[in-house]
């Protein structure tokens, strides 16, 4: 069967990971009569999916400054799924001493 046609079930397909929603507030008074308040919220969801049948994992975040900024989980679970599916079909590297040039993704 082409892979392109596999159900999720037939790949042991898994998504995992965490939605932190996070509000804070702070409020200020002095007894020279400044008064002040400020509240902020983050959303953030950090998802990876993994194709055991592959051997395959791929890993997607996003983050928004509120929810009025079309945050959608669904989107970054999306990019792990075909982070997972782009990656599979890999080898692996027989253990040893290699040379390693970094991109910029790991700086």
């Amino acid at each position: 069967m082409a892979k392109n046609k596999l159900s999720p079930s037939d790949l042991d397909f898994i998504l995992n990971g965490d939605n932190f929603i996070i509000t804070e507030q702070m409020a200020l008074s002095t007894t020279n009569g400044i008064t002040d308040s400020d509240q902020s919220t983050i959303v953030l969801s950090f998802l990876t999916a993994i194709m055991e049948k592959e051997n395959s994992k791929g890993s997607a975040w996003g983050g928004k400054l509120s929810f009025d900024d079309n945050f959608s989980a669904f989107e970054v679970g999306k990019r792990a799924a075909l982070a997972a599916i782009n990656g599979s079909g890999g080898t692996r590297v027989k253990s040893g001493n290699y040379s390693v040039v970094f991109g910029p993704q790991a700086v």
